[in-house]
């Protein structure tokens, strides 16, 4: 059996299933804030790697987002958040990924913050025209 035949096997697929579930937040919490925020900017390459994956990265991460607010850290954050779900856009080019984040930023109350969000995700509602500004 090639490699192809082994990412299809069934042990594989058990081994995915249980490790998927425990990838968005568990490392997005770690005791040295560092590695929690490096942990963040890494996750959009877990989410590239397949549609299960990638629906439960965004969605987890979409759960930090919101979740985050009563942490001392915050707004650091919702910025690697933010910066992780633009890369993973980038990546896979699916365009609900742009959504969450765009929905995720204008949860944000503080409009110092959402413009910093938004500015830093390179996201918009309507992409700009061919003839620049």
């Amino acid at each position: 059996m090639g490699q192809l035949g082994q990412l299809q096997s069934p042990a594989f697929s058990r081994l995915r299933n249980a490790l998927v579930p425990l990838v968005p937040l568990a490392v997005t919490r770690d005791e040295r804030f560092v590695t929690a925020r490096h942990c963040l900017l890494s996750l959009w390459k877990v989410g590239a790697a397949g549609a299960m994956q990638r629906r439960r990265v965004v969605d987890g991460l979409a759960g930090r987002f919101e979740e985050c607010i009563a942490e001392k850290n915050c707004t650091l954050i919702r910025f690697d958040i933010i910066q992780g779900l633009r890369k993973l856009y980038d990546e896979v080019k699916e365009e609900t990924i742009r959504e969450v984040a765009l929905e995720l930023i204008e949860t944000e109350a503080d409009l110092k913050y959402r413009k910093k969000y938004a500015a830093s995700g390179r996201l918009s509602r309507s992409p700009p025209s061919a003839h620049g500004r």
